[in-house]
């Protein structure tokens, strides 16, 4: 499993060094944004091109931020799970990752009050009714 991960957090890395150099879509050049009918066809080749997924990428850009972050996180969450009898699995790995990074959505913090109003205000129809005859 540590191999894995070593793989794709270089895989990440890889994709992203495509991305900078042109070579890979991004959501602003390509992606989403290709009209259809592009003369000659020469777009820059998506994720799915590259037979990934939006979420393979993802999942390994995770592993790449939470071992920058905590040098040897997933080596000691395998290790952990070996002296405890348990099995290594991949779950407890995207568990110590996702607490690496913050990404634990049963511990995600409450929005700010301000932003709540501004929300309940948005979705008014007669605050857009208003700022449309004002604009």
């Amino acid at each position: 499993m540590e191999i894995e991960a070593a793989a794709k957090r270089r895989l990440a890395d890889e994709y992203d060094a495509a991305q900078e150099r042109g070579e890979v879509a991004t959501q602003s050049r390509g992606g989403a944004n290709i009209a259809d009918g592009v003369p000659g066809g020469n777009t820059v080749a998506t994720v799915t091109d590259l037979g990934l997924t939006r979420k393979a990428i993802h999942e390994a850009r995770q592993l790449r931020y939470a071992e920058a972050a905590d040098p040897g996180v997933i080596r000691r969450t395998l290790d952990a799970r070996l002296e405890q009898g348990q099995e290594p699995t991949k779950a407890a790995v995207r568990e110590a990752v996702a607490e690496v990074i913050n990404l634990d959505d049963r511990r995600a913090p409450e929005p700010p009050p301000e932003l709540a109003e501004r929300e309940a205000e948005a979705a008014d129809p007669g605050v857009i009714r208003r700022a449309a005859a004002l604009g």
